[in-house]
């Protein structure tokens, strides 16, 4: 009596792609090779005893396996015998528990082919860019919200697979294992993701602004809340909530505004998109940003303080062909060395911890743009660059090429944090990392062993290191210009992407110097 799940249960919980034929969508084909494969661990084998005997080169072989699938599913005509027989090694094993399937070297050879020749047939999937053929157009409409999943008949509530834009260069996961396809195993976030063209077909450079608004804050606008406006009454004496609360100016955030994209544009030419940090906008403000950004065709990325069932939120809205809010998934949590850092003794008693207004939405929902295929973003709330669940591991296994971090937080240093968690994700998967913070909060900031900075911002990304973009006196913003570079990426089963993957570069900052 064999004890421990099966191939054969695990597959009928995803859903019923599991069947005698192989179904001919390559992404089903991908969520539930690649879920055995995780889930037995055996995808470790490839780095031994691979390719398989009697394929002299396997990663043409397999290429040309995945467009010959591609082509049958546009032509409605049977799946390659290849595909075929290694499905049907599978259905064969079905009987073997997890435990017993990562030690059959035949089966774990099927799994991982399957896995490639799906990898290779999805190439592009879920990008809008150039013609599209039969498969392009099934993958836009499966990946499109709500149901943000490439599959057809896979369980959305147990595992997605999502378009993929990076690989990771080092270690070994399944991450490692495709450059088109990423799994994603349903946990407490749900992905979101957004193919919206942006921009002309040819562009080569983004010019993005950074304005880091509010230009001052002052203890005054942190307000401690009673008991009766947070209701949380789980809450130990010790602690404290706290709302960070700024009066709007409209007319003079319009004036900053319009005079920043004025200078860039004489500075740069066009200006796609313009990027402000966390809780930079209340949300009376975000109307006419969204107005002035409309007029001149920019995309817009900004934190927004506002308010959900009488209390206090924190999230961002993104407008980038769509428009989505995403909420803050983690709340700031002013301790001590905070509080005299930034100067709020005066407001917030120091020998209390303040928990930061803010209650996180359910169910979480972390969203990826892709507005170009070189450039498809994610933006992260302050914490969620520092926490590693529930976001990192997503962030990872999508492998967005930039991920844009809007803070609320001192100096932007390579030496703080930021600066470190920015060299994780540029390590792996390998993106390219923005971290912007107001001006405001950063001159706020003083710690006793740093002199002032106007260090509002900080890129990071595989190739560059880090580079702090630092306001000069009399600026008031910046003006990035974000180049398209392609570079090979290897896979650990020995192909290569063709040097398909975007890896945005920094080829130009500029200082904005505007009245306002």
């Amino acid at each position: 009596m064999t004890h421990g799940q099966t191939i054969d249960s695990l597959a009928n919980s995803l859903g019923k792609a599991w069947q005698d034929a192989v179904p001919p969508w390559p992404p089903d084909v991908f969520a539930m090779s690649g879920t055995v494969l995780a889930r037995t661990g055996a995808y470790v084998k490839v780095l031994r005893n691979w390719p398989p005997s009697g394929q002299n080169d396997w990663s043409t072989w397999i290429r040309r396996v995945g467009r010959r699938w591609r082509t049958a599913f546009n032509e409605g005509a049977a799946v390659p015998v290849e595909v075929a027989q290694w499905w049907g090694i599978l259905r064969s094993r079905k009987h073997l528990t997890l435990a017993q399937a990562a030690d059959e070297q035949e089966l774990t050879a099927a799994l991982l082919q399957l896995v490639a020749a799906a990898d290779e047939a999805s190439a592009g999937a879920g990008i809008a860019e150039g013609p599209a053929d039969s498969f392009d157009l099934e993958a836009l409409m499966r990946v499109a919200p709500p149901r943000s999943t490439l599959c057809r008949d896979i369980d959305r509530d147990l595992v997605r697979v999502l378009p993929k834009m990076r690989t990771p260069q080092m270690g070994i996961s399944m991450s490692s294992l495709t450059g088109n396809l990423a799994l994603v195993p349903t946990r407490d976030v749900d992905p979101y993701w957004f193919s919206a063209p942006m921009f002309e077909d040819d562009l080569d450079c983004l010019n993005l602004i950074v304005l880091p608004w509010p230009f001052e804050v002052t203890p005054a606008e942190f307000r401690t809340l009673a008991q009766s406006e947070h209701q949380l009454f789980n809450l130990p004496a010790s602690y404290g909530v706290f709302a960070y609360e700024r009066a709007p100016n409209l007319q003079r955030l319009r004036q900053v505004v319009v005079s920043a994209i004025t200078e860039a544009t004489r500075l740069v030419g066009t200006v796609h998109g313009l990027i402000l940090p966390e809780l930079a906008l209340d949300e009376t403000e975000l109307p006419l940003i969204r107005k002035v950004c409309d007029e001149h065709n920019l995309m817009l990325i900004t934190g927004v303080a506002g308010r959900s069932a009488g209390r206090a939120r924190n999230y961002c809205v993104v407008r980038a062909g769509v428009e989505y809010e995403q909420d803050k998934h983690h709340r700031w949590c002013l301790d001590a060395a905070q509080i005299y850092t930034y100067g709020l003794g005066a407001r917030l008693n120091p020998s209390r911890r303040w928990w930061e207004a803010h209650t996180p939405s359910s169910p979480r929902r972390l969203h990826f743009f892709a507005p170009r295929p070189w450039f498809t973003f994610s933006v992260l709330l302050c914490e969620d660059l520092a926490r590693q669940d529930p976001v990192a591991q997503l962030v990872r296994t999508v492998g967005p090429n930039m991920v844009i971090a809007l803070l609320m937080d001192g100096p932007q240093l390579p030496a703080r944090w930021p600066g470190r968690y920015a060299t994780v994700l540029a390590e792996d998967p390998g993106s390219s990392v923005l971290t912007v913070s107001s001006l405001g909060m950063v001159q706020l900031s003083r710690p006793p062993s740093l002199p002032p900075s106007r260090v509002v911002g900080l890129w990071r990304d595989a190739s560059q290191g880090h580079v702090p973009l630092e306001l000069p006196p009399g600026a008031g913003g910046i003006v990035l210009s974000i180049s398209k570079f392609f570079k090979t990426e290897f896979l650990a089963d020995g192909r290569d992407d063709r040097a398909a993957a975007g890896h945005p570069r920094l080829s130009g900052s500029h200082a904005l110097y505007f009245k306002g």
